[in-house]
C-alpha cells in the first residue's frame, strides 16, 4: 500500500469510531492496524 492509501484508511477508521482494523490476506496472513489513541466519544449533554 502507498502512504496516501494508509492515511485514508486511518482517517476513515477515526471518522467512523473504530480504533483498529484487521485485514486477512489469505489463510496464513493478517494485518492489524491500530490507532495510537482511540477516538474520544463525548457524552450527550
Amino acid at each position: 500500500m502507498e502512504a496516501e492509501q494508509i492515511k485514508r484508511i486511518y482517517e476513515a477508521m477515526h471518522k467512523n469510531g473504530f480504533d483498529h482494523i484487521e485485514l486477512e490476506l489469505g489463510e496464513d496472513h493478517k494485518i492489524r492496524m491500530q490507532l495510537e489513541r482511540p477516538p474520544v466519544v463525548a457524552a450527550p449533554a
